[in-house]
């Protein structure tokens, strides 16, 4: 997908005690790092109050994400919890689809009110953005943040999105 050639950076300082420089090498598609995704939106599915349904758009600075997908992670945590939770293994509003453990977790976001211990889950395919979240606790307000990356694996994960928030549907 990428050129495969390889760049060279020439770094050079100059100061009082003289000049140093260094080389270094990079391809394209090793430095590549996208925005956060956008507009995450979390909402209750009626009837299913262990459940909050996560709806998110590509960052708007990526170019065609129909022809350069990206592959997402997602975090969340329980409001009054003190541990992080993870994403379910398995996605049931699509069961063809599910999560994938992935390591180490994106950059963490020093602002958030949350412990950032975290793991952290991808979830498939590539092209989602959309993800149900089930087994979670009844009536509980859920923090919830996405990351986002070349599908290729090249490249960076994202910076976290800004948090999103919201509770599982409870009966009226």
């Amino acid at each position: 997908m990428f050129s495969l050639t390889p760049y060279v950076l020439n770094v050079t300082a100059t100061n009082a005690l003289g000049t140093a420089s260094s080389l270094l090498p990079f391809l394209l598609e090793n430095i590549i790092k996208p925005d956060p995704p956008e507009d995450l939106r979390v909402s209750p599915v009626p009837g299913e109050p262990k459940k909050l349904l996560l709806e998110w758009s590509p960052p708007g600075s990526w170019p065609f994400p129909e022809y350069f997908p990206l592959k997402y992670r997602i975090r969340y945590v329980r409001d009054e919890d003190s541990v992080t939770r993870t994403v379910p293994q398995k996605n049931t509003a699509k069961p063809r689809d599910g999560c994938v453990p992935c390591c180490p977790p994106p950059h963490p976001t020093p602002s958030l009110p949350w412990p950032l211990n975290l793991l952290c889950f991808q979830i498939g395919p590539y092209e989602q953005t959309s993800y149900t979240l089930t087994g979670l606790r009844p009536g509980a307000l859920h923090h919830i943040q996405v990351a986002a990356k070349d599908f290729t694996d090249y490249g960076e994960f994202s910076a976290w999105s800004l948090p999103a928030s919201g509770t599982p549907w409870t009966e009226p």
